[in-house]
């Protein structure tokens, strides 16, 4: 399955791209977003290449390409574990993509 995702591809560039969304590993949760929010703080430290975010805070040079996004809503996609399709659904440490993996740690059901 291909969805589109927001990397920063270099500093200073930020592309909407076409890349591949593999089938969720065990533990992992298949959602479509619907909303993903976005904090100037943390985008624009990705996009310059600041390395305290993206898992680089102990290197002392950043690499690219990195994703932003932290939190973000959307539906379940398939059934999975404790989640059904169709689930609403809000989750913590996401990226911005119209399609994502995540751990199952980082969704929580909604009332719909």
């Amino acid at each position: 399955m291909e969805r589109k995702r927001i990397l920063f591809t270099e500093p200073c560039v930020a592309k909407l791209c076409t890349v591949d969304c593999p089938l969720p590993k065990k533990g992992q949760v298949l959602v479509k977003m619907a909303v993903s929010t976005i904090s100037s703080g943390t985008e624009r430290a990705n996009l310059i290449g600041e390395v305290n975010v993206n898992s680089t805070r102990y290197n002392t040079q950043a690499r690219f390409p990195r994703s932003g996004g932290y939190s973000s809503v959307g539906r379940v996609v398939a059934d999975r574990g404790a989640f059904r399709a169709g689930d609403r659904v809000a989750m913590c440490w996401s990226t911005h993509a119209q399609v994502i993996n995540i751990s199952q740690s980082h969704v929580y059901k909604l009332p719909d």
